[in-house]
């Protein structure tokens, strides 16, 4: 991680393992159990914010690539979901078309966006030595699965652009008809493919022998829990209890069927809302004024 005279940027992917894993559980888990519609825009512009803060921008195209999947999933709702009171048209089948529905799939689609976002995050965070570092007393094989499996998807992309360059080095990018086009591509996916599988039995024996397996073997690890990190452990716990006292109380409940549905305002609804908002917005503010931080010690080097 970069350092100045002694500085280190505590970006929210250097902090310890155990934390990262603890928040993105909790807010995850959380995104998916609250339909507030007020829940539901926090959670939604929060991750997408964090997803383009992580990838520097550049994660605007994956964003868009997700977003017909969401429509797909909304327009699914509505089509096949003709609950609620509060009709608006009907179909040429004489199925009614509600506001409820449309509401309902909506919230949809904005949940499939905010999942997405919030792996990418996970993705770019728990790196492969960290799932390493969590699991690998309790449970080594599923530690070597989850950092295979996460990196596989990077490493896959990679190394498919490899081959296809080569192969358009060597003129197989070059022809024209639809059919050596569809051949060049199998053939690239097909190299692409051995190549992995030939990786993954190399890195499975070589794990294996160094004793990777074994019992009672001892790792390096870098990582060590500080008091940043009982800080930051301290204030996910006192959020994420917060918002979730509020949804066992019915504070941020809300329902789209038959009519839509919600409690009254009250305090706690205000807590829970505002509890759920600092959680989601604790990674964007501890990179942003790590950033910030960052760029006023430059001047000084």
């Amino acid at each position: 991680m970069p350092r100045i005279r002694g500085f280190t940027m505590n970006e929210f992917k250097n902090f310890h393992p155990l934390v990262n894993v603890v928040y993105f559980a909790l807010v995850m888990l959380l995104s998916a159990i609250l339909t507030h519609p007020v829940c539901l825009a926090v959670s939604l512009s929060c991750s997408v914010c964090f997803a383009l803060l992580l990838n520097n921008g550049k994660a605007g195209r994956t964003v868009l690539f997700i977003l017909p999947a969401a429509l797909f999933a909304a327009l699914i709702n509505v089509a096949f979901n003709h609950r609620g009171a509060t009709i608006l048209a009907y179909f040429p089948s004489g199925n009614p078309f509600t506001m409820e529905s449309a509401a309902y799939g909506a919230a949809a689609a904005a949940m499939v966006v905010t999942s997405v976002c919030w792996a990418m995050g996970l993705v770019k965070t728990l790196t492969s030595d960290k799932i390493v570092y969590l699991f690998s007393k309790s449970s080594p094989s599923l530690s070597l699965v989850l950092s295979m499996t996460l990196r596989f998807v990077p490493l896959f992309t990679m190394r498919l652009k490899t081959v296809a360059a080569a192969q358009k080095g060597l003129g197989g990018g070059e022809k024209s008809s639809v059919r050596a086009r569809v051949r060049n591509a199998i053939s690239v996916l097909s190299i692409v493919l051995t190549w992995s599988m030939e990786n993954a039995i190399q890195t499975a024996d070589s794990m294996k022998g160094r004793g990777y397996s074994l019992p009672n073997r001892s790792a390096f690890s870098i990582f060590r829990f500080d008091k940043r990190d009982g800080a930051a452990m301290v204030y996910i716990m006192l959020f994420g209890a917060s918002t979730a006292a509020a949804y066992f109380s019915g504070a941020i409940r809300f329902s789209y069927f038959p009519i839509f549905k919600t409690s009254q305002p009250s305090p706690m609804t205000a807590v829970g809302m505002a509890a759920f908002l600092m959680l989601c917005v604790m990674p964007i503010a501890i990179n942003l004024w790590e950033g910030y931080r960052w760029k006023s010690l430059k001047p000084k080097v």
